[in-house]
């Protein structure tokens, strides 16, 4: 039964679209002073994915629209708060908050500074407000894109994935990999573990490692800076002899380890924050929940050039055929309500 993609049923959305037609009260366009931008992270930029896309986003903001940007990397609700309050009270016109965490003290703190726009990657559509917009990066298209690559290529039927913490858009993406999997492979299994935070990368290639010792044969993670640990573990299996494969997410991470990286499910959220700025900017800022899709273009599979040719072309065809469904509305996954990341 295919599920309606963007069926929210939340009516709040409506209200706080309204509200955020009256946001033009406070236009950023008619500053002389440049935008000024600020960037929290709940992790290091080092991850070389989900946080590290986003410090490239504010870099780019920099770049295009001449921005004074900042970052800090803030780790609790105690230095939420605390961040968001000190980038408002020192005239910072727009402030990103890199995950779901963030969200209620941006609903928060929205309403004590409202000159100021709030961005937060996840959040819910009833938090938001004129000046706060929850954006969500549905990935899951691109993680069904692998499943079918890889239930098209594996040998052993076992597949692998390791998630940070088990939180709902974690468990989508999951979701979504068996589900393209199973569309070309009834019998696929996928093997899965959750390391329990986001950083410890030697833990999630033990885990990694033993999937791989069950049989996987190609992994997925969903897992920030620990999901370098399961390139590890894939970089070992090959170097052993094993026929193993690896996917990035979040961000183009063939880079990270070309010899066992074969593509990465890839969000734009660097175009997609200069989009958010460039609406704050001129004062077209609409303060509610917001999707980035692969219908919209913000959602792709990036193959590494240096393993394309291990891919056959049925193989290509098959995944390049779902995707055209995708785009076209003929395969539905479950739309998110709201993304708690």
């Amino acid at each position: 039964m295919l599920i309606p993609r963007y069926a929210i049923g939340h009516r709040r959305i409506v209200t706080a679209t309204v509200v955020a037609l009256m946001v033009a009260v406070f236009a950023l366009d008619a500053m002389s002073a440049p935008l000024k931008v600020a960037l929290l992270t709940p992790g290091p930029i080092s991850d070389d994915g989900w946080n590290a896309s986003a410090y490239e986003g504010l870099e780019l903001i920099r770049e295009e629209l001449g921005a004074q940007v900042a970052h800090r990397e803030s780790r609790n609700q105690g230095e939420f708060r605390r961040d968001f309050r000190d980038y408002a009270r020192r005239g910072y016109n727009l402030i990103f908050a890199h995950g779901y965490e963030f969200s209620t003290h941006a609903r928060d703190i929205a309403d004590a500074f409202p000159e100021t726009y709030f961005v937060t990657t996840g959040g819910e559509a009833e938090y938001a407000r004129a000046n706060y917009a929850p954006i969500v990066f549905v990935l899951d298209d691109g993680m069904y894109l692998l499943g079918v690559l890889a239930g098209k290529m594996t040998n052993t039927g076992k597949l692998g994935f390791v998630g940070g913490q088990e939180l709902p858009p974690v468990s989508r993406g999951l979701d979504a990999f068996i589900a393209g999997a199973k569309s070309v492979r009834d019998d696929v299994e996928v093997l899965t573990a959750y390391v329990g935070n986001w950083e410890d990368a030697l833990k999630a290639r033990e885990q990694a490692a033993a999937q791989i010792q069950e049989g996987a044969d190609f992994l997925l993670h969903n897992a920030d800076k620990a999901g370098l640990g399961v390139f590890q573990a894939v970089d070992e299996a090959r170097k052993a002899g094993g026929d193993v494969y690896a996917f990035g997410s979040n961000r183009d991470q063939n880079h990270v380890n070309p010899d066992v990286i074969l593509a990465s499910a890839v969000s734009d959220i660097p175009k997609g924050f200069v989009d958010m700025a460039r609406r704050a900017e001129s004062g077209e800022f609409e303060g509610a929940l917001r999707f980035f899709t692969l219908q919209g273009g913000w959602i792709h599979v990036v193959y590494n050039p240096d393993l394309i040719d291990r891919i056959p072309a049925d193989v290509m065809t098959s995944v390049e055929d779902a995707e055209a469904r995708l785009r076209a509305g003929d395969i539905s996954l479950t739309a998110p309500e709201s993304d708690a990341r």
